[in-house]
C-alpha cells in the first residue's frame, strides 16, 4: 500500500542517520520499509529478505517485515528453481526458512484480524495473513512432496476470510 512521504527530522542528513538517530520516531517504520522495498525492485530478493528480517518486533511493521521476507525468500528460490534451473535441493537452505517465519506470523495477523473492530485495520491484517499463506503453499508446492501440506495450508481460508471473498477464490 502506497505510503505518505515521511517527514525526516532536518538534524538528521540521510535515511541512515534518520535511522540511527531516530529509531523511535513514527516514521522509522516507513523508512525501513522503503529501504527494504527498493532491493525488492531491484529484485535482490535475498538482500530484501535480510533487510525485512532485520526489523525488530517492537516496531509497527514486523508482521508486515515477516510477510515481506517470507515472500523474498519464496522469490528468490522459485527464481534458482524455475529460471536458473537448479535443482530443489540447492534452494532447500532458503526454502527451510519460510515456514517458520510465515508460520509464526499468520496466525498473529489473523488473531489480530479477529480481535479489532477497525475495518480499514482488519483489512490490513487480513490482507498480509492472507499472502502469507499464499507464499507459504507456494513454497511447499516448490518441493516435491510436500503438496498435501501445501493443501493443510490452506484449509481454513474459507473460515477465516469468509468476509473476503476475493480472496477464497485465489485458492
Amino acid at each position: 500500500e502506497p505510503r505518505d512521504e515521511v517527514a525526516i527530522p532536518e538534524t538528521a542528513r540521510t535515511l541512515e542517520d534518520f535511522r540511527q538517530r531516530y529509531p523511535n520516531h513514527p516514521g522509522a517504520a516507513d523508512v525501513l520499509l522503503k529501504d527494504c522495498r527498493e532491493r525488492e525492485d531491484d529484485r535482490k530478493f535475498l538482500e530484501a529478505a535480510q533487510s525485512y528480517l532485520s526489523i525488530k518486533t517492537d516496531s509497527s511493521v514486523y508482521r508486515e517485515a515477516q510477510v515481506r521476507a517470507g515472500q523474498n525468500l519464496y522469490q528468490h528460490a522459485n527464481y534458482l528453481i524455475n529460471q536458473e534451473k537448479k535443482p530443489v535441493a540447492e534452494a532447500k537452505q532458503i526454502l527451510d526458512q519460510v515456514e517458520p517465519i510465515l508460520g509464526k506470523v499468520v496466525p498473529q495477523l489473523e488473531a489480530e484480524m479477529a480481535k479489532t473492530l477497525d475495518f480499514q485495520l482488519q483489512s490490513r491484517w487480513a490482507s498480509l495473513a492472507f499472502q502469507g499463506r499464499k507464499v507459504l503453499a507456494s513454497t511447499l508446492l516448490l518441493q516435491p512432496g510436500l503438496e498435501s501440506k501445501a493443501l493443510k495450508s490452506l484449509e481454513s481460508v474459507e473460515g477465516v476470510y469468509q468476509a473476503y471473498p476475493n480472496y477464497i477464490g485465489q485458492t
